[in-house]
């Protein structure tokens, strides 16, 4: 059986720094909580399926990856089973290029904050795709982490 995952790809600085993005995050989960539903939305660090599904080039032409150089080492994605969320949180965040219209829009130039997607998985697949990715994390993030942890001792 094939699941559709829809997903944010921003860098990880951005994603895992933006206070509205957390805030709209937490309150899903504790709504999740408060309601007993099952989490239908992950947060993938340096995710193994762009490049496991040849997206990665079609991220590399893009607007975000030419405008972000010093930040594209680094990715994060937003990874939900629901569309309706992952539009929301897009109309919220700005602008995001469309992985399928990216050789459309690649000509012109304007800036975005990432890129939206889809994928079909089978469901076996898909726990590896979710799962199995190389824990990088952007040195900037873990050295103002640890700044503001030596300014608080």
């Amino acid at each position: 059986m094939k699941t559709t995952y829809y997903y944010i790809v921003m860098t990880q600085k951005n994603l895992l720094k933006n206070q509205v993005l957390e805030e709209l995050l937490r309150e899903k989960s504790n709504n999740y909580q408060i309601n007993k539903q099952q989490r239908d939305f992950w947060i993938v660090n340096s995710p193994n399926f762009l490049e496991q599904l040849n997206l990665i080039e079609k991220v590399k032409n893009s607007n975000f990856y030419k405008n972000n150089k010093d930040d594209v080492n680094y990715f994060s994605c937003l990874v939900s089973l629901d569309k309706k969320y992952i539009q929301w949180i897009e109309l919220r965040l700005g602008y995001f290029e469309n992985i399928k219209d990216l050789n459309v829009l690649n000509s012109q130039k304007f800036v975005s904050d990432g890129i939206v997607g889809s994928i079909d998985l089978e469901e076996s697949s898909s726990i590896l795709i979710l799962n199995e990715n190389k824990l990088k994390v952007d040195s900037k993030i873990l050295t103002n982490e640890f700044n503001y942890i030596t300014n608080k001792i």
